[in-house]
């Protein structure tokens, strides 16, 4: 399924939920959070692999409860994944390592978290959350880049099936958000892990476990209705 029928259906699914709590004295905010994440695939090697930057977006719903709590949910799509260099041995001589090589791991996801978030002020409000995360993979494909005498050579692998097709984690983050009339903005950063099942079982056998990590960073724009 393409990304943009994906989030008009989360969007569909968002106002739906908004026509029935509206006249609850717009305590319903539909929202966008976009951004970027570091990330990386820990217990994975022996040494854990490089960062990897990506992009993070999606639509968001918020539901606010007295004393200054909420619930906020969405959908959102991620790039995840990790990049690592080293050196490659040489074709003649597998002892040798001569020729530098770049790994690369792009998997994609569309997640759905359910957080529990705490507000503190009054236009400018300061906030924590924590939660659970549920994510869908549809991409996962591993780069080789070596550079070697003879030139760049260039490969990659769909390994789609060596992964979960469900990722399930928990996020810890926080903020701070700027109201004025309906109209809310806010930069959040949070920190999101995975449970080390993100290998399907058939893959553990060699590879043992691996746990999705990020590190990310959003700006949010929201409207009560």
């Amino acid at each position: 399924m393409k990304i943009k029928q994906v989030l008009a259906f989360a969007m569909f699914l968002l106002l739906a939920m908004s026509s029935i709590m509206a006249q609850d004295n717009h305590r319903f905010t539909l929202g966008i959070d976009f951004g970027g994440n570091s990330s990386q695939e820990g217990d994975f090697f022996p040494g854990d692999p490089g960062w990897k930057s990506g992009y993070v977006g999606g639509v968001t719903a918020e539901y606010s409860l007295p004393k200054c709590f909420s619930i906020k949910t969405g959908v959102y799509y991620e790039q995840k994944g990790y990049s690592v260099s080293g050196q490659a041995p040489d074709t003649s001589n597998h002892t040798t390592f001569v020729s530098p090589v770049y790994y690369n791991k792009e998997l994609d996801y569309y997640v759905v978290p359910v957080l529990a978030k705490f507000t503190f002020g009054n236009k400018w409000n300061f906030f924590a959350e924590g939660g659970l995360y549920a994510g869908l993979i549809t991409k996962a494909v591993f780069n080789e880049t070596l550079s070697a005498n003879s030139g760049v050579q260039f490969q990659s692998n769909n390994i789609i099936k060596e992964y979960n097709p469900i990722d399930l984690g928990a996020i810890l983050g926080g903020g701070v958000c700027y109201s004025f009339h309906r109209f809310s903005i806010d930069i959040e950063a949070k920190f999101c892990r995975s449970i080390p099942t993100t290998f399907a079982p058939w893959t553990r056998s060699r590879f043992g476990y691996a746990a999705n990590q990020s590190y990310t960073l959003l700006l949010g724009i929201g409207y009560k209705i």
